[in-house]
């Protein structure tokens, strides 16, 4: 059996169902680092700057009951690619690619 939260609009009186699951990721959202720090981690982790990449992606993912940012930037033919914790900004993987 699937939990449900109820929410009731107090504007429009409306009744909307989420899971508990979606209601945990949204309560917990607000404690993460904003999407521009994880960046700007990874980059100055490569020793470049926004203005000499092409950023390819940045993306917040939930992983076996984590939550990091994807990143990917390319400079030249080298692809960057980034996983960093998004509570803390760790890096908690890197890789780099001369392709």
């Amino acid at each position: 059996m699937k939990r449900k939260i109820l929410i009731i609009s107090l504007v429009t009186g409306l009744i909307i169902a989420i899971s508990l699951s979606i209601f945990v990721m949204l309560s917990v959202q607000n404690k993460y680092i904003a999407k521009d720090k994880a960046k700007a981690i990874a980059l100055q982790h490569a020793g470049l700057n926004e203005s000499e990449v092409r950023i390819k992606k940045v993306k917040l993912d939930y992983d076996d009951g984590r939550a990091d940012y994807e990143i990917e930037f390319r400079k030249g033919r080298t692809e960057y690619e980034y996983k960093i914790d998004a509570v803390d900004g760790t890096i908690l993987e890197f890789d780099m690619d001369n392709n």
